[in-house]
């Protein structure tokens, strides 16, 4: 028997598509997959992926760079007030994993800032074997705003049961 809460889940899991940013030279753009090497950068709450474009042009040399609009961002979808409550970084990590694998991407380095450092360490955690290393810009661990949410660590990368 299928409960709504499982219901809304499903929702969410299926309708998330997510607006992103790519910024990478022509090198880059033609080199060998097995070569290329993926940056991923994920905006805190209120941003977009686009304010790290000039931390990227300073690696889209030698990096494939991408920088989603998490969702309720940007040109994501916006997030239903009946979905804000059970939203959880679990959920915003899959629909950065679900981006990646569309677009073939198999290994990445992952920067996140504030409440992209959740996203983050979610996806660090869902997908250990593709993580190449996560880089982690001030991330408020007790703030109502960014990061934290006012839960402990051990919750920001691990849905509770």
């Amino acid at each position: 028997m299928t409960s709504e809460h499982n219901l809304v889940a499903l929702k969410r899991m299926v309708n998330m598509k997510l607006n992103f940013f790519r910024w990478r030279s022509e090198t880059v753009r033609t080199s060998n997959p097995s070569d290329q090497k993926t940056v991923v950068f994920l905006h805190g709450m209120g941003g977009t992926g686009q304010i790290w474009r000039p931390i990227a042009a300073h690696l889209e040399d030698q990096f494939d760079c991408i920088a989603p609009d998490q969702r309720g961002h940007g040109k994501s979808r916006p997030i239903p007030d009946s979905e804000q409550e059970h939203l959880h970084a679990t959920d915003y990590a899959r629909d950065v994993s679900r981006l990646l694998s569309n677009l073939g991407i198999k290994r990445y380095f992952l920067v996140g800032h504030s409440m992209g450092v959740r996203t983050a360490l979610a996806l660090a955690r869902q997908e250990p074997e593709k993580v190449v290393s996560v880089i982690a810009v001030d991330i408020g661990l007790t703030s109502d705003w960014g990061g934290g949410h006012r839960r402990p660590p051990r919750e920001l990368y691990s849905k509770p049961s």
